[in-house]
């Protein structure tokens, strides 16, 4: 546990996860680029984070994240995708300005239907 960090980033990443897991089993399953269809979901996401970036603090979300994402395919139907999140808190109780952000690394194991997440340690 980071002071200023806890289940919100760990939900979060959890569930980007899960989307792109989603995406990328139906990409497999009908021979499209996996990559691509969790590409989709990074834009999206990436923008939505650029936009609170901008905004005023008082405006902004109090916590948004950015993500990264490497797929490497194993077979038509297995690969793994490693993440590299960075959780952003615009108002960290201990940071002089309010800002603070935790990085985070997680790996996605997809084997036909059986989908596995894991976090680094």
């Amino acid at each position: 546990m980071i002071i200023g960090f806890g289940s919100e980033e760990t939900d979060t990443a959890k569930n980007i996860i899960l989307e792109c897991a989603i995406a990328g089993v139906a990409a497999s399953k009908a021979k499209a680029d996996v990559d691509a269809a969790m590409k989709k979901i990074h834009v999206r996401l990436f923008a939505e984070a650029e936009k609170y970036k901008k905004m005023a603090k008082e405006d902004a979300p109090d916590r948004y994240s950015y993500f990264w994402h490497y797929h490497n395919k194993i077979n038509e139907s297995r690969f793994i995708v490693t993440f590299s999140f960075v959780h952003i808190n615009r108002r960290h109780a201990l940071s002089k300005d309010g800002w603070a952000a935790l990085i985070t690394e997680w790996v996605l194991v997809v084997d036909g239907d059986s989908v596995k997440i894991f976090r680094e340690a």
